[in-house]
């Protein structure tokens, strides 16, 4: 059976699972119905494979006034609240509602600009302030006014202490310090800290700590820190040569340091060296990244001040930015949280990217056109898209075309079928066309004619092609017009099928059914009064019963009689276009 769909804007596959919808009348079909409704579900992990314009997206903007002051960093705590700070406070997301967090009653936090954040283990929500550090945990707030100066970042150990890091500070303590039973201590030049301030700091999968200045970057082990990037101009005043770090779960640590150059080089730290990798495919200086972040898929995420969002893995590298519908191109932080979806903090807003079950396919992943008319899935896993000026097809994930001007004979690819050899056939403009091997071959009347417009095409038991084009039914064998019959029912028939008992259904205009076999038609009137809806797409049963769609019906014919399922009998939709049964039955 052909396939086609509304002229639209993308192809969207589904991945499986089901789950009950109830939708608005509109004309759609019963699964897209169904794939819109699975938006909002999101799964464990980001599908590396997926680009991040496939991705479920929600933006909350500073601009719709839905939480004050400018986001900063944003965590999770174990109860599964996310935490934004910003440069007023802090602000609690419940998953629906934004709500400024303020403490109990005789208590404040010592600076109210959030720099950094931390969910730790035990519940507990570590703030970094403009000055000092503060700990929320069972309703009480507990401020650390002995240490002073810009909490930057925070990371927890594996036996639970808080390690954070500062600028900005008054004492001499030194820029790293934990805090574990209420114990505070700090570290500095003697116990091997290379540098006054610290501006970074990362815990890598195998427990140790990662402590970053302005040009240095060091592994912290007690009592000492190897240092790397030492050769670096020491401006800690004015700039901060040290861009990023980020550390994987596979022992991997990703570092990005200022320096020349038209594409990004990052410094990757394996097997206990550091190699310099280039990303030809990342037009952006060093100098425009401001965050480094891998995820639990090892993907590297790279927030840039101006080009908003990479993302790199393996030699694959996607980008997403303001005009993919980031609030801003100045990234600040990444942060994913526990079901992982990830979370991006733009100057301007906070973002979440989530997987669906759903996979959209638009022009921003490769279709040539925003004009998809039609849809074949072949049994080798390609996917053939009709659209305007071009034959699409995904194979393996990657979207190629066959343009008009450079291999498509034609315009506008209107019906799309694959027979038992394999051989695609494909109406484009007026004409019947069969695609084999790399090379299309026409198919039309003994004196050269077009057939006309293609409007279904399907294969019988015979392994003959039966074509409706213009006013006619054509039956076609070894490429060549065998037959052709019309009638004013015929001329009216959109929908066609094979019948695997032999001969052929045809779905008329006024909702009738047609029994076509050795050029005899037998009629099943639609005798619905006052309703003959087109029927517009149709799928026989090994049994021969006839499963059909209208408007906002679907209809099955079952030994002459039709019985419809519509909205006011189970149906969740009353807007439907296409139907289609799976291996699954």
């Amino acid at each position: 059976m052909s396939r086609g769909i509304k002229p639209g804007f993308y192809v969207a596959r589904w991945d499986g699972g089901t789950r009950a919808v109830h939708c608005k009348t509109q004309l759609l079909s019963v699964a897209v119905c169904l794939l819109c409704a699975l938006l909002s579900i999101s799964a464990n992990a980001l599908d590396p494979n997926r680009q991040i314009s496939q991705y479920a997206h929600t933006a909350w903007r500073t601009q719709d006034g839905l939480f004050n002051g400018f986001p900063i960093v944003i965590t999770q705590t174990t109860d599964g609240y996310l935490w934004i700070g910003t440069n007023i406070g802090l602000i609690r997301f419940d998953g629906v509602h934004f709500g400024s967090w303020s403490p109990p009653a005789g208590t404040r936090l010592l600076d109210s600009r959030i720099f950094s954040l931390l969910g730790a283990r035990d519940g507990s929500l570590w703030i970094g302030t403009g000055y000092s550090i503060s700990r929320w945990k069972d309703g009480s707030l507990v401020n650390y006014p002995q240490l002073s100066g810009r909490v930057e970042a925070l990371a927890e150990d594996d036996e639970g202490a808080l390690w954070l890091v500062r600028t900005q500070m008054t004492d001499d303590m030194g820029p790293l310090c934990s805090i574990k039973s209420e114990q505070l201590k700090c570290y500095g030049a003697q116990e091997g800290i290379p540098f006054p301030l610290a501006l970074r700091l990362e815990k890598d999968s195998a427990g140790q700590l990662w402590v970053g200045g302005y040009t240095e970057l060091c592994l912290w082990k007690p009592g000492s820190c190897r240092s790397y990037f030492t050769s670096a101009a020491r401006r800690p005043e004015t700039f901060a040569s040290l861009r990023g770090i980020a550390a994987g779960s596979d022992e991997t640590v990703w570092a990005a340091t200022d320096r020349p150059g038209p594409v990004l080089q990052l410094k990757q730290f394996q097997h206990g060296a550091w190699t310099t990798r280039t990303f030809p495919g990342i037009h952006v200086n060093n100098s425009d990244v401001t965050t480094l972040f891998v995820d639990r898929d090892h993907a590297l995420w790279i927030g840039t001040a101006h080009h908003g969002i990479f993302r790199a893995r393996n030699l694959s590298v996607d980008h997403f930015d303001n005009t993919d519908g980031l609030s801003s191109d100045a990234v600040g932080r990444f942060y994913q949280d526990a079901e992982g979806t990830l979370w991006v903090v733009t100057s301007e807003g906070i973002h979440n990217l989530r997987d669906l079950q759903v996979v959209s396919y638009s022009m921003r992943e490769g279709l040539s056109a925003a004009g998809a008319s039609s849809v074949f899935a072949s049994p080798d896993g390609t996917v053939w898209v009709g659209n305007f000026q071009a034959l699409d097809f995904l194979r393996e994930g990657k979207l190629s075309a066959i343009r008009s001007g450079h291999g498509l004979p034609g315009l506008n690819v209107t019906t799309l079928f694959e027979d038992h050899a394999g051989r695609l056939w494909l109406g484009v403009d007026n004409e019947l066309w069969a695609y084999d091997q790399g090379a299309f071959r026409a198919v039309r009347f003994p004196n050269g004619a077009p057939l006309g417009i293609v409007f279904a095409i399907t294969e019988d038991t015979h392994h003959d092609i039966w074509v409706r084009a213009g006013p006619n039914l054509d039956r076609i064998s070894d490429l060549k017009l065998q037959h052709q019959f019309t009638s004013s029912q015929i001329s009216t028939a959109y929908a066609l099928a094979a019948n695997p008992r032999g001969g052929l259904v045809l779905g008329l205009v006024n909702g009738d059914l047609i029994k076509f076999e050795d050029g005899k038609a037998q009629t099943f009137a639609a005798n619905e009064i006052e309703n003959t809806r087109q029927i517009r797409d149709l799928v026989v049963d090994p049994d021969g019963s006839v499963w059909g769609t209208t408007l906002d019906e679907v209809a099955r014919w079952k030994d002459g009689e039709r019985k419809n399922l519509t909205i006011r009998n189970g149906l969740p939709c009353d807007g439907i276009f296409a139907l289609f049964k799976d291996q699954q039955g």
